[in-house]
């Protein structure tokens, strides 16, 4: 994914729609959280677990090469749970994680009024810099 250029990622929900994806000729995966609480009939808004979340990254990684870039909605809590997730996602062999700048739990971007409730950047600048000091990979985005 180093290499410039516009990288081609598909939004995936299960080994099925990876493995199509893969076929099709996508560059990537998105772990979709949106897209996972739709599988379980959820609204998008911190109702899927970590846990669950992770067992479907791992069955789709079991299913393709492509790498994997996990929507991990507002790390689950604060930078101390970040820590946690990143550590977590990565073991699991996401690429990368995707980390809203919202309060946790989250609100759906869907709602009918659009409004969310957004971290203090202070705040949030603690859950990337959580983040970066966690990865093992210097790679791992």
């Amino acid at each position: 994914m180093a290499e410039t250029g516009l990288a081609h990622i598909m939004a995936t929900h299960s080994p099925l729609s990876a493995i199509l994806a893969q076929e099709a000729g996508f560059d990537g995966l998105w772990a979709s959280g949106f897209e996972l609480s739709a599988l379980y009939g959820l609204p998008d808004m911190s109702l899927i677990s970590m846990t669950q979340h992770l067992d479907m990254l791992r069955s789709i990684g079991a299913r393709t090469t492509l790498p994997i870039f996990a929507d991990i909605d507002a790390g689950y809590g604060n930078a101390i749970n970040v820590i946690h997730a990143v550590s977590e996602y990565e073991r699991a062999g996401a690429s990368a994680v995707v980390i809203e700048d919202k309060t946790f739990p989250k609100v759906t971007s869907l709602v009918a009024d659009g409004r969310q409730e957004l971290l203090h950047i202070d705040e949030f600048e603690g859950k990337i810099r959580a983040a970066v000091a966690t990865r093992r990979d210097p790679d791992h985005l």
